[in-house]
Formats: C-alpha cells, structure tokens, sequence
C-alpha cells in the first residue's frame, strides 16, 4: 500500500512553522499520530568511532531536523511560537559536549578539564543546553519535557524548550552502541524579557499540559505554568478530576530559568522516577486546573483552565474526513470523475487508486515468512519447527541482547498485505506465550495509517514461572475498521515507557511467543496502489486499466511533511471491459461492422462502408467483402460531387436554386 509520500522531513518547511489547536479533538489527536509520532525512529547515521580516538562525528541532517521538530511540536501544543530552526555552528559544538557525557558516564553544565574528551567548544555547549545522558534525539527532547527526577523539581528543561523566545537551537547526539547514548541540546540564548515585544503566545500564559485536548503520553507527573514576571510565591494550585477533588503537591520555586513558573505534581504519580498512569479508561478525562493569588504587577489574579487527556488512538464520535462520491461501475480505459467532500484544516488531499480482491487470508506458517515482514533481531529465526499448533512450523518472537532491548521497538511479524474488513471480518490467531517476565508483552496490533502508528487490539504479559500449555485461540472482531485499510502486525518487547526493566534472551521455543494459524475473514485485499497529490481540487479522474474490482480513497493532510489526518471510507467499484468482436480497436457499440476488421463506420446503414479504416490495406480491403458506400449520406447526390457527403438534407440542386434566388433579387 502506499499513501500520499511525505516531505522529506529533512526540509525546512517539515521541521517547524506548526500550527494547532488543542481545543480540536481531531486535530490534536492527529497532530500527535503524525508529526510527532513522524518524529521517532530516525537514523543517526552517526560518523563517530569511539571514545578513546574522541571522534564526536556528526549525525545525518534528517537526524537533526527531527529533533528541531520534535521540539517545534511541544511548542506548537504549547502554543508559543513553534518555528525555531537548526544553528549549526551550536550543533558542533554540542556534539562535543555529547561525546564527553558519553564517553565519562555523567552529566554536568560545567565538565572539569581533566575529563575524557574534554574541549573548550564541548564545555560551552554543555552550560547553554538541555543536556541528557541514556537517550538522545528526539527522545531526549521527549525526556526533557518530561523532567522527571529529583533535581529536576523546577522543570527548568521544559521551561527553555517551551522559552516563547527561544528561536534557534543546536543538537549534539550520541547514538548507544558501545558507548552510551547522550545528548546535548543548546537551546539556552540571550533575551530581554524587559525589552517588549515578548513574542505572540496563544494563551499569553505557557502551560504542560496546555488547555485543551491532549494525549495522555505527553501528560508527566509535574505540571507547569509560567507566566512572565509573575510572582508566585503566595500561590496555590488546586485540581479535579473529572468534577472530583485531587490533591496536589507545589515543587519549590525557582526562577532562575526562563520565565517565571510554579510546577506541582498531582496526587498518585511519582515526579522522581517519572511514573504516573494518566491513560484514560473510559472515554476522555477532564483535568481541572485553578491557581489562585498568582500576583501580576501587584494584583493577585486566578486563573482557570482544562486539559482533556485523550487517547490518540481512539477517533472521536464526530471527526470530519473526506467522503467520495462518483461512478461504482465504470469502464476499463474510461476516465471517470470522482469528487471529494474536503476536510476544513487540509492543506493537501491525496488519492489512492488500488486493485481490490476479496479474500479470507490465512497463513499456518508452514510457507515460512513468505508474504510477512520480518521484524526480528538477529540471532533467532522468525519460524521455528516441530512446535505448530496443528502442522510442523509456527512463528516465534523473541528477545534476543546483547546489548539491551530497548522500550518501545519490540521484534514483530508484519503481515505484508493491506486489507479492508467487513461489518463481519474477524482477525483470528492462535498463541502459546512461553517464559517471560512481566515487562515482556506479547502483542496483536493493527495500523490504520500503513504503519505510522499502531493501535493494540490484544496483548498477554508475562509472568515469571508461568507459560500456556498449549495454543490458545484468539479472535478480535474487525467491525470497527469497516471500509478503512489496515495493517497486522504481532509484536514482543518492553513497552515505551517502562523505565527498568529485565528481560529473558533466548531463541529457544521455551522462551517468548509462538504464533500460528493466522486469519482474517470477509475482507477485501488492497495492492498495486498509486497515490497522488490532489493539493487544493476537490476532483480527479480514476481510468482502470484492466476489468475488475478497484478501491479509491482519500486522505487529508493538515501539515506538510507529515502522514494524513484522516482517511475517507474506501471507495469499491467495479470495471468492465466494452467488447471488440473484430479486434479492430473500435468498441462494439461504436462499430456497424462487428465481426470485420476492415470498418467501423456505415453513416446511412446501409450495410456499405463509408471508409475503410487506417490499419486496413489493399490486402484487407480486398478479403473484407466490403465496398465502399459511394454515397454516404444516401441522399441520391454521389459522395464526389455532394458538398456534404454526410448529411443528407443538402444536396446540389439546393444550392443552385438558392444562387438563382440571390441573382433574381439582385
């Protein structure tokens, strides 16, 4: 399957000048599954060797842009301005300051010169960021956003990053491997917050989380308001959720970094180690905030507002999405002309034409990885035999380190193909979970984006000393997703956001998830797709190339370089091919000779050609049997002296009386 192919984000106008607005459901739901999901996942294409040569390398250009838009991204929610853009002057720099973090195992604004690595550049890159040890990238601005520890009780990452007058930054990376993974990010620069115009900020106050509708993986255990020049040292924060009291906590005040904030953390999540369950369970949750005696040039001032955790996987009751309408049955090699009800915040539409086979898919494994994507690591096979539920084979997932499986990319199967279910379809499968420990899940996943994200529709964690003793059916219904392409995938790993964890390595059929007899009922198969960019028209013309069964739909991009907003319900229809008995390239409709190749055209019908066509010679002309009408139009007027030879109401003797009346009355 292919969409609509997104900007490279490695492209200035994919890595900031975001716009959104949270209190739109959809569009912060979607802004998170596609530019900040588009964000993760990046190569490092790293140039550096090791920590004895001091090699700090670079990182690829795409590696850099992402993190600027990760960063772009929390501001836009945020609502300051999110256009910062790459110094890369800064980014040497910090990559110097990342190789020391790295190659000494600490963290420090200040690193002594006796340390490994150590340079001047590295040092003053280290004072001006953000700095990070254990992730790097995009996950370290994640990570600084979270601030999550317990020197971090100011939030003061989260404060620069958010700073609504940071405009530029600078990245420095260290990818793990055989070193460890650090980051520095310079985004600490000189302002005069006495010296107006502050920049334009959506609430004039700066909020995490901001008011509105936010996903619950972005919400952390400190909040945060700021508020420039406020003072806050008689205020109090108080908090409900959904309509019920929830105590808070105030962290120590400190401003000393970007412009003046109160930070809490509210009852049930832990600040220190960064765990808090915000995940909502039934439905959206409403979290309100209300913050009393905040003094403003001396008037104390309350302030009030919501923030609506969502979980972005789950649409709302009433998003819009774009809806086709034209022909269900067409011609092969006719245009048809479809047209497309367009989204109120796209600044794109795309089309995608597929071919369309129904089918009930089933895999037992017994071909191998044959029509899967195999996502596993090295050192175990995807198939594993003598241990199917009913013939020899079964799939397996695993974990297989060194050095250390990381949170959030699991090994998976990825079925290849994209399918479209029924009301009725149904995904069926059969597990036996062997030994794990319970930060090991075993999941069933399916993308409703062509992988972009992915929504889990059934899991089994681990238990230390406990395994199936046998296959296990499972089956999800599929009624959900009816009318929209989707991916399968099953996975096994850590989740994202676990933050210790251990794990059992092996590649033996005792260990980890074996898979077999994989099913899918009453759906459509989608392949051969082709997708181009409709950009502000509200049509196109769909021309199937061959008879049969075609599935068109539509999505809706609101940001450039970035997966869809929505898309349409897939549209089927079905092309039949116009028969040409005689094989001469004129349709039998269109023919008056149907079963000779030598003519198409008989004007009068009389069973005489007007002409024979182009590709017939004197050797086809001659074995037609045919002869030419010598009078077309059939008028009585022969065809070399009738002026118009095909229309059978004007003739010579009409012209000449019409000449003679002329003359008369001259």
């Amino acid at each position: 399957m292919s969409r609509l192919a997104p900007l490279s984000v490695g492209l200035a106008a994919a890595t900031g000048g975001f716009s959104v607005d949270p209190s739109n459901r959809q569009l912060s739901r979607a802004f998170y599954n596609s530019v900040f999901s588009g964000t993760e996942n990046i190569d490092t294409g790293w140039g550096g060797t090791s920590h004895p040569t001091c090699d700090s390398g670079t990182t690829t250009q795409a590696f850099k842009d992402v993190v600027v838009a990760r960063a772009n991204y929390f501001r836009a929610m945020a609502g300051v301005p999110a256009s910062m853009t790459l110094n890369d002057t800064w980014s040497e720099k910090a990559q110097d300051a990342a190789l020391m973090f790295s190659a000494n195992n600490s963290l420090s604004h200040s690193p002594p010169p006796e340390w490994l690595c150590y340079t001047a550049e590295g040092a003053e890159a280290a004072g001006k960021s953000n700095i990070s040890w254990g992730n790097h990238g995009s996950v370290a601005v994640f990570s600084q956003m979270q601030d999550n520890g317990a020197g971090n009780s100011a939030a003061g990452h989260r404060r620069w990053l958010l700073n609504p007058w940071a405009n530029q930054l600078g990245t420095g990376d260290i990818p793990p491997g055989d070193q460890a993974a650090a980051n520095s990010i310079w985004i600490i620069q000189n302002y005069d917050p006495t010296n107006p115009p502050r920049p334009t900020t959506r609430d004039y106050f700066v909020a995490w989380p901001p008011p509105g509708h936010v996903p619950y993986q972005l919400v952390f255990p400190r909040w945060s308001f700021s508020y420039p020049d406020a003072d806050f040292t008689n205020a109090s924060v108080t908090m409900t959720k959904n309509g019920a009291n929830l105590p808070t906590t105030t962290e120590p005040l400190a401003s000393w970094v970007g412009e003046n904030t109160i930070v809490w953390y509210p009852s049930g999540s832990d600040p220190v180690a960064g765990v808090a369950d915000f995940k909502p369970l039934n439905g959206d949750e409403v979290y309100g905030v209300n913050i009393e005696n905040v003094l403003i040039d001396g008037n104390p001032i309350e302030f009030n507002y919501s923030v609506m955790l969502i979980d972005p996987s789950i649409p709302g009751n009433s998003e819009e999405k774009p809806i086709i309408t034209g022909a269900e049955s067409v011609t092969t090699g006719l245009p048809s002309t479809y047209s497309i009800t367009p989204m109120s915040f796209a600044v794109d539409h795309g089309m995608t034409a597929c071919s369309a086979t129904q089918l009930d898919y089933a895999n037992n494994a017994e071909a191998g990885m044959t029509g899967l994507v195999d996502g596993t690591s090295p050192g175990y096979s995807a198939t594993i035999s003598s241990v199917g539920a009913n013939g020899s084979t079964a799939f397996h997932l695993s974990i297989i380190s060194p050095p250390n499986p990381t949170p959030g990319s699991p090994d998976y199967i990825e079925l290849a193909e994209t399918f479209v279910p029924s009301s009725g379809s149904l995904f069926k499968f059969k597990t036996k979970l062997g030994l794990s420990l319970d930060s090991q899940v075993a999941r069933a996943q399916i993308s409703v984006d062509d992988g972009e994200n992915w929504t889990t529709v059934w899991e089994q964690q681990g238990q230390e000393g406990v395994t199936d003793n046998a296959f296990i059916n499972r089956s999800v219904s599929l009624a959900a997703y009816e009318n929209k392409p989707i991916r399968f995938r099953f996975t096994y790993g850590i989740p994202k956001g676990i933050s210790s964890w251990s794990w059992y390595s092996s590649g033996s059929s005792a260990y980890g998830l074996l898979l077999d007899d994989i099913e899918i009922t009453l759906a459509t198969k989608i392949e051969n797709c082709s997708t181009t960019s409709l950009g502000t028209s509200t049509s196109f013309d769909f021309t199937p190339p061959a008879a049969g069964f075609f599935a068109l739909y539509s999505t809706a991009y609101a940001w450039t370089g970035y997966s869809g907003v929505a898309n349409s319900d897939m549209f089927f229809l079905e092309s039949t091919t116009i028969p040409d008995t005689d094989n001469d390239g004129i349709v039998d409709p269109s023919d008056a000779f149907i079963d000779n190749p030598a003519a198409a055209v008989d004007t009068d019908g009389d069973g005489m050609p007007d002409e024979f066509l182009p590709a017939c010679d004197l050797t086809c002309q001659s074995n037609s049997g045919l002869v030419l009408d010598a009078d077309d139009d059939n008028d009585g007027v022969p065809d070399t002296v009738d002026p118009d030879p095909l229309n059978a109401g004007v003739y010579p003797s009409q012209w000449f009386a019409i000449l003679n009346l002329i003359l008369e009355i001259d």
